[in-house]
């Protein structure tokens, strides 16, 4: 599983489809190509399973917290998995394909798998498991609307690398006056968001710091496209953080929701 972890997050950082290609062709693993290629298909792990693990292992508020930040529940699964003291290695990929053949006890084996991996080789674990492995391209997002600028609030932070990049993820009012978010931004660390970050984070859960709110800034974006596994109904398509405002209106999930019609 190290070895496809790794594929995949080269994958990931590819810049084109001929990079993605090359990356591709380089891997002499026949196991994984075959997976990678969907000529192996193994058995699948469906999410009540998941959802019963993070539930035994994880506080159901601070995963709520983490998947509204992500908007993806095995990412955040993933990320947030508290591991358990374990002498036992990462599971090769040959071992988890026979083993999800043969389980009588599935919780407990992928238990077991989660607590002997790193994040990245529990991530590239559960895409396998729950059949969403997707290395080349992943389906793109339909943008709708023209682009344009909106002012978000800060709502949480995730490091990334320490020191030098952080995800994260602001918000807009919906019709109900709460905070919704509906862009997740990887710039590298900037004085002015770091520092309110680290003088107004009210809550730690796994690598993610959500924030209080009031630390504004300008978005830009080329597009809105609907989705479902985001707490708004969809996101910013390419947002790019223009800075900190010291003033403004924040911005309203339905100016956005205009966009998808």
């Amino acid at each position: 599983m190290i070895a496809l972890a790794g594929l995949l997050e080269r994958l990931r950082t590819c810049p084109t489809e001929a990079h993605r290609q090359r990356v591709l062709g380089q891997c002499d693993d026949p196991t994984i190509r075959a997976l990678l290629a969907g000529t192996i298909k193994p058995r699948r792990v469906g999410l009540p399973v998941l959802r019963g693990l993070a539930a035994a292992r994880v506080d159901p508020v601070l995963f709520a917290l983490s998947q509204d930040f992500l908007g993806d529940f095995v990412e955040t699964l993933a990320l947030i998995w508290p591991a358990r003291a374990s002498n036992a290695a990462a599971p090769r990929v040959a071992e988890v394909l026979a083993g999800l053949a043969a389980a009588d006890d599935m919780p407990g084996l992928l238990a077991g798998w989660l607590d002997a991996s790193d994040a990245a080789t529990r991530l590239a674990l559960l895409r396998l498991v729950t059949g969403k492995l997707r290395p080349v391209s992943a389906p793109a997002l339909e943008p709708r609307g023209p682009g344009g600028r909106i002012v978000a609030m800060l709502m949480y932070a995730q490091s990334v690398r320490v020191g030098l990049e952080r995800d994260y993820s602001f918000g807009v009012w919906d019709a109900a006056e709460q905070l919704v978010p509906v862009a997740r931004v990887q710039v590298a660390a900037r004085d002015a968001l770091e520092a309110w970050v680290r003088a107004h984070t009210v809550t730690k859960f796994g690598p993610v710091r959500e924030v209080a709110p009031g630390l504004m800034v300008g978005l830009r974006f080329a597009g809105v496209a609907a989705s479902a596994r985001h707490k708004a109904g969809l996101v910013l398509v390419e947002a790019v953080c223009e800075g900190v405002l010291a003033e403004g209106a924040v911005g309203r999930l339905a100016d956005l929701q205009a966009l998808l019609d």
